[in-house]
């Protein structure tokens, strides 16, 4: 039985505030082009992180690399430009005010596993059986933002 080997990946995640829901978060993960949204910093984030997992997870399953979904040349640049004028902080510190946007680097390790193991995160088990554990070891905001 062959056993999928762990795998890591670097996302870059951009939040910023819908400018036609109020206190509604969007959150875009570039190197998979995953476009969601939460009713707060914190439930954006757990939304990116559920949607990336399960784009990882479809994509491995049908032997395709997820990295060739990224995003659009001109969301990268955004990124970066937006990049050059923020400072790092760490996201507990981020969620509490209204920034005009939020860069996250995250980090998603997808943990060994063997094929039964990988269906059943396929087939969207409760309890997937092996987890996909998500870091966030750097937030970015603008220099100056309202808390």
């Amino acid at each position: 039985m062959t056993v999928v080997k762990q795998r890591t990946f670097d996302l870059h995640i951009v939040l910023w505030p819908d400018t036609e829901i109020r206190g509604r978060w969007m959150a875009h993960c570039l190197e998979l082009d995953v476009l969601t949204w939460g009713t707060s910093v914190e439930h954006a984030v757990e939304m990116v992180r559920e949607a990336a997992g399960m784009v990882l997870v479809d994509d491995l399953s049908k032997d395709r690399d997820p990295l060739l979904r990224r995003a659009p040349q001109e969301d990268w640049d955004s990124m970066w430009t937006r990049l050059r004028g923020a400072r790092p902080q760490p996201l507990s510190e981020v969620a509490n005010g209204r920034p005009e946007f939020i860069i996250l680097e995250s980090v998603v390790t997808m943990t060994a596993f063997t094929p039964t193991e990988f269906a059943a995160l396929v087939a969207g088990a409760q309890q997937p059986p092996t987890p996909l554990e998500f870091s966030v070891p750097v937030a970015f905001t603008p220099a100056v933002h309202a808390a």
